[in-house]
Order: C-alpha cells, then sequence, then structure tokens
C-alpha cells in the first residue's frame, strides 16, 4: 500500500521512519511469538538453530515477510522445510512473491505460468546483468536499464514499459523504486543474487561460465575490494540450478578459482560429497585452519572455521546416502589439538564474536565439539542477557541432566549479575526436570518458601546450585556470598519476611 500511495505525499511528508532489519535477537524473539501447535520451544530452538547455522539464510530472514514465510514453509511441510540448501528454499519464496501470494488475493489469471516466467526473464535478467557490471552498487539497479529490459521482454513502448514495470513492483514487492525514475532495488540482496543465477542457468547460453569469470576478475589485485565478494552468493546458487550432470563441471570449475569458502558454499548447495574434490577439500581446509598462526585468529579466521564446521556436518548428514564419505568426517582430534594449543586465543575470539551474536558462538561450539559450558563458562555467563544464548543453555539442561549442577551455577551466577537474565529466569516456569533433582534437596535447604519467594526456575537453579558442596561453587562468588544467607525453607515465612530487607537487601 505504501508503495502505491506515496508518491501522492512526496511532496508533502519527508522520509520520517525507517523499517530495521531484523537483528538476530529481533529473529528469536519473533519466533517466540509465533503460534506453534506444540512443543514451541523445540521448535524455536530447531529453527533458530538452522537459521545460525546458515548466515545468508538468515540474514535475509531478517525481513520479517520472509522469515514469517519460512517459518509458515517450516510447519506446513511438516517441518522437513530446513532447507537442505538455500537454492530450494529461495525458489519457494521468489515462486511465491513472483505470482502465488498475489493469486490468492486476485484469484486466478489465465495463462499463469506465461505470466510467471515473464516476471522472472524481467526480474532475472536484470538483476545478472546488474551483479555482472561493476560499475554499478550492489543493489542499486537504474530505471532506464529496467525500462529497456520490460521493452525488449514484452515488446512493447517505453510509456507501456514503464506502467508494466510499475505494476510488476506493486504485483510482487520484490522490489521498491530507490530515487524516483532514476533508480531501484530488490527489496533484499540475496533476492537479486538467487534471480541472476536463475537467470544464468536458464535464461543465458554461457551464463555458468559468464559468472565464473567475472569472478576471477573481480579477484584480481587491482580490483576494488567491493567487488571480492560480488558474485560469493551467486555462484553457489548456480551451481545448485544446474541440471544435475553439470554440476560435477561446475565444482571442477570452482576448485580451479582457489576460493575455498566459495567452494564451501557449492558444496552446501549441490550435496556433490561424493564428487572427487571433497577429500582434497577437507583435507586443505584441515590443515590450513590447523597451521594459521595464533597472532592471525581474527574474527575472519573464525567465520571460516565455522563454515568448514557446517560444511562438514551437512556431509556427515548426507552420508547416511553416500556411506562412502563418511570415514572423512571425524574432525574430533582435529579441534581436540586446535583448542588444547590455543585455549586463550579462542576465549577471547568467541567473546569477542559472542558480543555480535551469542548463539551463533554457542552454536559454533556445539558443530566444533568444544565444550562452551566446561570450559568457557565466563563467555556463557557473560552473554546470559542475550535471549537466544539463554534459551539454547536452558535446552542444554533438558538435554543434559548428568550436568545440571553446573548448569545450575552457570545460570544462578549470571541471574546474580544481570538483572535481565534474573527476569527472565523468574518469569519461566518452574522446571519439571529440576522438580525431579529438588525431591533429594532437604526442605531447609530450598530457596523458595510460598508466597515469599515462590517455586519458579530461578529459585530451583539456586536452589540446586547452593545444594552442592561448597567446592563446587569456588569459581562462582556470588553464589558463595549467598550460600552465607539462610534459605527460605530453613525460616518460616514469617521471619523470612522480616529479615529479607535487611540481611539480603544489604548484600546484594
Amino acid at each position: 500500500f505504501h508503495q502505491q500511495v506515496k508518491d501522492a505525499y512526496r511532496d508533502h511528508f519527508g522520509q520520517a521512519l525507517f523499517l530495521k532489519r531484523f537483528a538476530p535477537s529481533d529473529i528469536y524473539e519473533f519466533l517466540t511469538r509465533w503460534q506453534f501447535q506444540s512443543d514451541a520451544g523445540k521448535h524455536v530452538a530447531r529453527i533458530y538453530g538452522e537459521l545460525t547455522d546458515r548466515p545468508t539464510l538468515r540474514e535475509m530472514c531478517s525481513n520479517p515477510l520472509v522469515l514469517a514465510m519460512y517459518v509458515a514453509e517450516d510447519q506446513a511441510a511438516g517441518h522437513v522445510v530446513a532447507p537442505d540448501s538455500r537454492t530450494e528454499f529461495y525458489k519457494k519464496v521468489t515462486e511465491e512473491l513472483i505470482l502465488k501470494r498475489r493469486l490468492q488475493q486476485t484469484g486466478p489469471v489465465p495463462a499463469h505460468t506465461k505470466l510467471r516466467e515473464q516476471r522472472e526473464t524481467i526480474l532475472g535478467r536484470l538483476a545478472y546483468l546488474h551483479l555482472l557490471d561493476p560499475t554499478q552498487s550492489a543493489n542499486s539497479l537504474a530505471w532506464t536499464d529496467a525500462l529497456r529490459v520490460v521493452q525488449d521482454v514484452l515488446k512493447c513502448t517505453k510509456t507501456e514499459a514503464e506502467s508494466a514495470f510499475r505494476e510488476l513492483a506493486k504485483e510482487t514487492g520484490l522490489i521498491n523504486e530507490e530515487r524516483h525514475e532514476q533508480s531501484f532495488r530488490f527489496i533484499h540482496l540475496t533476492l537479486c543474487e538467487f534471480l541472476a543465477a536463475l537467470e544464468a542457468v536458464q535464461g543465458q547460453n554461457v551464463g555458468w561460465a559468464s559468472l565464473v569469470e567475472a569472478h576471477k576478475t573481480f579477484q584480481k589485485k587491482l580490483s576494488r575490494p567491493e567487488l571480492w565478494s560480488r558474485l560469493i552468493e551467486v555462484i553457489p546458487f548456480a551451481a545448485g540450478l544446474l541440471q544435475r550432470i553439470k554440476r560435477s563441471t561446475a565444482i571442477e570449475d570452482v576448485v580451479k578459482l582457489g576460493d575455498h569458502g566459495l567452494l564451501a558454499r557449492c558444496f552446501l548447495e549441490t550435496k556433490l560429497y561424493d564428487d572427487p574434490a571433497w577429500p582434497a577439500f577437507v583435507e586443505e581446509r584441515r590443515l590450513a585452519l590447523s597451521k594459521t598462526p595464533e597472532e592471525q585468529w581474527d574474527e575472519n579466521w573464525l567465520r571460516d572455521l565455522h563454515l568448514f564446521n557446517v560444511v562438514v556436518s551437512d556431509a556427515r548428514q548426507c552420508s547416511t546416502h553416500i556411506p562412502a564419505i563418511g570415514k572423512e568426517l571425524n574432525l574430533d582430534g582435529f579441534f581436540a589439538s586446535l583448542v588444547g594449543k590455543q585455549r586463550d586465543s579462542l576465549s577471547k575470539l568467541l567473546s569477542a564474536y559472542a558480543n555480535q551474536d551469542a548463539a551463533a558462538v554457542f552454536r559454533l561450539a556445539e558443530v566444533s565439539n568444544l565444550d562452551l559450558i566446561e570450559h568457557f563458562p565466563q563467555i556463557v555467563m557473560k552473554h546470559c542477557d542475550q535471549p537466544p544464548f539463554l534459551a539454547l543453555l536452558l535446552e542444554t539442561v533438558s538435554r543434559e541432566p548428568a550436568r545440571i549442577g553446573l548448569l545450575a551455577c552457570l545460570l544462578a551466577e549470571a541471574a546474580l549479575r544481570s538483572a535481565a537474565v534474573a527476569r527472565a529466569l523468574f518469569d519461566a516456569e518452574p522446571s519439571p526436570i529440576l522438580a525431579d533433582h529438588l525431591l533429594n534437596v532437604e526442605k531447609k535447604r530450598r530457596w523458595y518458601e510460598g508466597r515469599v519467594l515462590p517455586e519458579r526456575l530461578s529459585t530451583q537453579l539456586v536452589t540446586i546450585a547452593l545444594a552442592l558442596p561448597k567446592s563446587a561453587n569456588a569459581n562462582f562468588p556470588l553464589l558463595g556470598v549467598l550460600s552465607s544467607i539462610r534459605a527460605p525453607g530453613a525460616i518460616g515465612a514469617i521471619v523470612y519476611r522480616l529479615i529479607l530487607f535487611s540481611s539480603l537487601f544489604q548484600v546484594f
């Protein structure tokens, strides 16, 4: 509606508000508000984990519409949509936006297959030509180019082309006019990249070869830095869209480019883990990451490590259907050696990375066989105030009952350090899993007593943590302070109410 009426008000109102993309924590909050039929917490953790493992997909889901489509498709498909590849998901998104969503509103139209083909041709050709043109800023396309392409596809006049292009923008919602009759943009760069890949595969005779050659040109030292990653997503999309018989040759072409990140993404989209290039890729990445000097362990190295883990994890899942590749996927020794030699550097990097996206660090540790809870407790406690991270940690409580004591100490200490964590844990319902452990705790040592301190998740955790031997709390100073105060269960409710605002309040 805004796109249709904004021109009428352009002279009267300036731009006052801008729609901000979802941050990772916003995506998580969105998921918590989705009306799942059952096991909402499990679905939230699963979907968020899937998006965390695919950063570019999560970036696209920073658009609320696309995120809603992703979750809706996940639920409608019985949770099997977690895209085995991003290519499959983007296919569904573009098909929905190009045609299906509007048809649900207006009803069927004649020759809808031809209509979809026309729209894909126009948008795909524009995206393809744009991304191969180094003189244009990414996702800022010329209005004149749009009219020229529309005229060529629809065989119409310039005036008719302008009217048709505005109608296309309104009907699909995929593009927005940036500067009036000067430039426009796709609602998200990755949609532009996918449509460019679609055009390269379906609409160009030598589209794949052109993408590869352009990438080579963009990688030259004299090339502008912003061009180095110009096609880093387009080429994997194109590889995933190619006919199966052509994919092995495409992987060979990418190997020759010498770009390990690009090759990893192409493996993720094609699933060609039985290709001869796969073992060599795994061994090369293993050696390169392990031999990187400690002083070069920066965020780029950490992201390379994360991508390597994601692609190996994906291959491990595919090994169920490709048994021959299973023997190459055991990286336990690699990670044990990596962590054992440079634990201090890794701790600093994980902490820096967690400041941007704590949940991604949790997932990185998980797929890297790093015991974040055991070996990096300070990182855990520091970032519990990020809801996705806290949720993943609470999920660990239910999955690992043998470590409930340590987890209770971490969470209770985090709650004593952060009001946000304390509030979140106090608002949470008591856990049935923890209730079983509390049966072994004497009543006088319980940190909940009637209406003075009700049984909540927070008081359950504090009770379990303080019921442990004092040696277990040695690394948790605030728990040590709290242990010097008698628990509410040891004192009558009335007496405890009297002292609550004296000793306890003063200590805090």
